[in-house]
C-alpha cells in the first residue's frame, strides 16, 4: 500500500522561496539573528541580503590569553558577509587591535563602520584603518566620548597625513559627547574631520561638532550638514 503523498501548506511553501523569503527578511521589524538560527536556508539568505542589518560586534572586555585565542578562531571561520556593517565600542579595555584585524582580513566587504570611542588613544588606531582597509566604505559613525585628546597624533611620526579616497562614502557622522570646544579644541579630531570629507567627493549626509570648520569646497554631493 502506497504512503500517502506529503502536503506542503502555503506558508511552509512561502518560506522556502527565497524571493519571498527575502522580501520578508528584509522588513526592519525582524530580527536577523533570530532568523539565521532557523536553518541554513535561512541563514544564507539572511546573509545574502544587499543591505544587511546585522552588526559584527567588537565589544568585549577580556583580554587574557583564552579570550584571544578565541576571537582570532573565529576570524578563521566568520563568513566574509558577517563584516559589511562592524560596531566595535571600546570599553575597559582598547579594541584597537580586533578592530584593526577584522578591517584588514576584510576590509573589502566592510561597507559601514561604527565606532564609540572613550579613550583618546583609539583615534590612532581608527585613522589607520580608515587609511589602510576598507576601501568600499559607505557610512562612517564616531563617537567620541572623552574630555582632552590635544597630544593624540593620528599618524606615526614622517607618515604622510591623509587618506585614499572613498569613492562610496556618501554618509559621515563623528559626535563628541563630553567637551567644549571653546574649552578643549582638540587638533586630532578636527584634522580627522577634514581627512575623511576630503577624501569622499562623494559624501551626501555629514554630521561634525560645533566648532570644527572642516573645507567642504570638495563636497559638490552634499545634501546634508548638521552640527
Amino acid at each position: 500500500m502506497e504512503s500517502p503523498p506529503s502536503t506542503i501548506n502555503a506558508q511552509d511553501m512561502a518560506l522556502q522561496n527565497p524571493l519571498i523569503l527575502t522580501k520578508i527578511l528584509q522588513n526592519n521589524s525582524v530580527s536577523l539573528t533570530s532568523c539565521r538560527l532557523v536553518s541554513q536556508f535561512w541563514n544564507e539568505v539572511v546573509l545574502s541580503l544587499p543591505n544587511t542589518r546585522l552588526s559584527l560586534k567588537l565589544n568585549h572586555n577580556d583580554e587574557d590569553c583564552d579570550e584571544a585565542l578565541q576571537f582570532f578562531g573565529l576570524c578563521f571561520s566568520l563568513d566574509k558577509r558577517l563584516a559589511q556593517r562592524v560596531s566595535a565600542e571600546s570599553g575597559t579595555f582598547s579594541i584597537d587591535w580586533r578592530l584593526m584585524h577584522i578591517c584588514g582580513k576584510f576590509g573589502d566587504w566592510v561597507q559601514i563602520l561604527e565606532i564609540y570611542l572613550s579613550e583618546e588613544d583609539c583615534l590612532k588606531s581608527t585613522c589607520q584603518v580608515l587609511k589602510y582597509c576598507c576601501p568600499n566604505l559607505k557610512q562612517l559613525r564616531i563617537d567620541c566620548d572623552f574630555v582632552d585628546a590635544r597630544n593624540v597624533d593620528l599618524f606615526p611620526p614622517d607618515e604622510e597625513q591623509i587618506l585614499p579616497v572613498k569613492p562610496n562614502l556618501t554618509l559621515f557622522t563623528l559626535t563628541c559627547l563630553d567637551f567644549d570646544p571653546e574649552i578643549w579644541f582638540v587638533p586630532a579630531i578636527a584634522i580627522l574631520i577634514q581627512l575623511v570629507v576630503k577624501a569622499s567627493p562623494n559624501l551626501r549626509e555629514v554630521t561634525i561638532p560645533w566648532g570644527f570648520y572642516p573645507n567642504l569646497a570638495n563636497s559638490k554631493c552634499l545634501e546634508s550638514l548638521t552640527i
